[in-house]
């Protein structure tokens, strides 16, 4: 039986017109970009530029390859940020900038590991991105246009495979800002590795419980009292207490 599609929204004019010209050039202005990849295999198709806490990658993904974080979150950006977070009542910890250079830029088909809302601003030329149930056939094909938003809810994305694939016509660039929440327990080297023995395995369960338990800490007390209430969270760090008394 064919499972219930994961659920998702998309926008198509979240942004102005306006303001995505001007977002697209204010990106077309930083420095930092550097050739990435998430695959073994594939040679990268994308520049990527990385704000906040950066997840670890594969340790089969080649080094010349990886991002790490190049600081906090631009002010220029915070307006972009806030608006979301009030639009789905969540906090997001890091924004991943991507460039997709033309028409044979691709994404490949993968889930996000992040829990939680994953909201990806696009901007520049359309593109198609496809859907799919991650071990079944897709289920949607969404047109992205200039300054539209496409969101994944809590455990949804887990649920899901995403990919762009290369398009048949010829494009220009374009750029997609991802705003996720990114746990400690993801940024740890090997995260993300798939585990084979006992011990790999009981650690992978481990820190997925820890990654549950920072988010759901973090957003109860985003959701509470905003930043100042997420700031105490994070020197507190509630879930790492909750662990030891069990």
């Amino acid at each position: 039986m064919k499972p219930a599609d994961p659920r998702f929204e998309y926008i198509p004019d979240f942004l102005s017109f306006e303001e995505s010209v001007n977002l697209f050039n204010r990106l077309e202005q930083v420095d930092g970009f550097h050739l990435e990849t998430g695959s073994c295999k594939l040679k990268p198709s994308h520049a990527t530029v990385q704000w906040g806490p950066r997840q670890a990658y594969l340790s089969c993904v080649p080094m010349p390859y990886r991002v790490g974080s190049s600081g906090d979150i631009p002010d220029w950006l915070m307006p972009l940020k806030l608006r979301l977070e009030a639009k789905y009542n969540c906090y997001f910890d890091s924004i991943q900038v991507n460039k997709h250079f033309n028409q044979n830029a691709s994404v490949h088909p993968h889930p996000d590991s992040p829990p939680g809302h994953i909201c990806m601003v696009y901007l520049g030329a359309e593109r198609d991105f496809v859907l799919s149930h991650i071990y079944h056939k897709p289920f949607a094909k969404v047109h992205l246009h200039n300054g539209s938003l496409l969101t994944f809810f809590p455990k949804d994305q887990w649920r899901m495979n995403h990919a762009m694939p290369r398009s048949k016509t010829p494009c220009g660039a374009r750029y997609s800002l991802i705003f996720r929440y990114i746990t400690d327990a993801l940024v740890k080297k090997g995260s993300l590795d798939v585990q084979f023995s006992k011990e790999q395995k009981q650690e992978r369960k481990e820190r997925n419980l820890a990654r549950s338990a920072e988010y759901e800490a973090v957003q109860a007390a985003y959701r509470q009292g905003g930043y100042e209430a997420v700031d105490e969270c994070l020197q507190l760090k509630p879930w790492t207490t909750q662990k030891a008394v069990k």
